[in-house]
């Protein structure tokens, strides 16, 4: 039982008692002093009744403010929270560019890479073009070193002219080529192969007339010999150019062969 139970019980009795006091004695007096005992019990009781009431109503106060006050710092709390979640999402954004940025970048310098990679290989193979061109003209030159060199033995000085004059050929050097066929056909003037070539590179230096002469005795020689497919040849080409056909270059070019020239041996681009 509380406080206030216990003064209300005390008050009851006082009550009672002066109740029975004035029944027994039969006096007023008696009656009055118990019922003033309950009164002042009555008014203590209800002064720590406010008391008790204002104290609780105090706590109730403070706990509003501490409530309150949490609340403020819920509130504060949250602000910071969204701050830091839009800082977030600022640097996430931020990072992203700069990612995307630093991508962009680097897919750049890899194409420049790429580009500059295909160059050099476009370069590469170039000079190895170069060095394969320059290596059969060093082979065409030690031919023609070694066919000078086997001109005084040979058996067939006339076979080794001709096939210097066709290192000549390869070289580009026209008047070198022909200056040995020319030589082949004074050492041998049944020298089909010789007068063949003589033709080829006459026609070629627009020497038509010299060219159909050449190709005629090749022609000749080449049936006497028996070699039937190129005395057909021969002659079909003297035939055309007699005939004063207007591609003549064409002609001479898909019966000749593709010379190698130096001149351009050390040129990259």
């Amino acid at each position: 039982m509380d406080n206030q139970g216990k003064l209300d019980g005390v008050s009851a009795v006082c009550a009672v008692g002066g109740a029975i006091a004035a029944l027994v004695t039969n006096s007023a007096a008696a009656a009055a002093l118990p019922l003033a005992g309950a009164m002042m019990l009555q008014i203590y009781n209800r002064k720590q009744l406010m008391n008790e009431i204002n104290n609780h109503g105090q706590n109730v106060e403070k706990t509003l403010n501490l409530i309150q006050e949490q609340q403020n710092q819920f509130s504060l709390f949250s602000e910071k929270i969204q701050l830091i979640q839009t800082d977030f999402a600022t640097q996430i954004k931020l990072q992203k560019q700069n990612y995307l940025n630093n991508f962009e970048r680097q897919n750049q310098k890899i194409e420049q890479h790429q580009q500059l990679l295909n160059e050099l290989n476009q370069i590469t193979n170039k000079l190895i073009t170069k060095q394969e061109e320059l290596s059969h003209v060093v082979e065409e030159l030690k031919q023609i070193e070694n066919v000078t060199q086997g001109l005084l033995n040979s058996q067939h000085p006339y076979e080794m002219y001709y096939q210097r004059g066709l290192s000549h050929q390869r070289l580009g050097d026209e008047n070198g080529a022909i200056a040995d066929f020319t030589t082949a056909i004074q050492l041998n003037p049944h020298y089909a192969k010789a007068y063949h070539m003589r033709g080829l590179l006459n026609a070629n230096l627009c020497q038509y007339r010299a060219a159909v002469s050449d190709l005629r005795y090749a022609a000749k020689y080449y049936f006497e010999i028996g070699d039937l497919d190129s005395y057909k040849t021969t002659r079909s080409l003297s035939k055309k150019l007699c005939d004063g056909i207007s591609d003549i270059e064409a002609v001479i070019t898909q019966e000749t062969f593709e010379p190698i020239t130096a001149n351009h041996l050390f040129d990259v681009n």
